[in-house]
């Protein structure tokens, strides 16, 4: 069954509402972390809660009131760390559960320590299949129509400049520190001579070709 899209102003509200959620979360980890640090403090090494331990949170839920923080927060708070990744590590290696004093109860069963484990190879199985299918990519099979279309390859005489005849002049400026290129082969025009009929009248005459020489030719002929 498709999926009712929700409308635009549904969704920002829901967004935000997710968001504030999840920040109250973590202001109840944070004070969960600074009340018992040595059970919710990330920076030590983290142990198994004992069984039951949300009874004696729950002990404090006035004082946790009083920072701001309810109680299904705390609650959250504790399944949220419950359910990291590291949390299920040392479920998986069998350690000691703890109470709130940081004081060693019980050690993890067996069979706690294998739904550790299944939780852990589907959350890793889930993960690699997230990273696969978002670096797939689709591959069109390669035609002489679409070739050029790739992006990759494009003909030299259709090859456009790497910098414009508008761009290059603002880049040559001194307070942005880039000279404009400079092409590889300049083109000099030599400047034509003025036009001077003697000298092309003289050069006529040397070779025989001005009209007093041509008249001479043809009388003597």
């Amino acid at each position: 069954m498709r999926k009712q899209e929700l409308h635009p102003r549904t969704a920002q509200i829901n967004k935000k509402q997710k968001n504030l959620s999840k920040k109250a979360r973590n202001e109840a980890l944070i004070w969960l972390a600074n009340k018992f640090p040595r059970v919710f403090d990330n920076r030590v090494v983290i142990q198994p809660l004992k069984l039951g331990i949300m009874d004696d949170i729950m002990t404090y839920a006035e004082e946790a009131a009083a920072a701001g923080i309810s109680k299904s927060k705390l609650r959250q708070a504790v399944v949220l760390f419950t359910r990291r990744i590291d949390y299920l590590a040392c479920l998986k290696a069998r350690e000691m559960r703890i109470d709130l004093e940081g004081t060693p109860i019980n050690s993890v069963t067996e069979d706690e320590a294998n739904r550790a484990a299944l939780k852990i190879k589907k959350r890793v199985e889930k993960t690699a299949k997230n990273a696969r299918k978002n670096t797939s990519i689709k591959v069109q099979p390669l035609t002489q129509s679409n070739f050029y279309d790739q992006g990759n390859f494009k003909p030299a005489l259709e090859e456009e400049p790497y910098y414009s005849d508008q761009v290059a002049p603002y880049l040559s400026q001194p307070h942005l520190g880039v000279s404009a290129p400079t092409p590889s082969v300049v083109v000099k025009h030599k400047t034509s001579r003025p036009f001077d009929p003697d000298a092309v009248a003289r050069l006529k005459e040397k070779l025989g070709l001005s009209r007093k020489n041509m008249t001479i030719q043809e009388t003597s002929e």
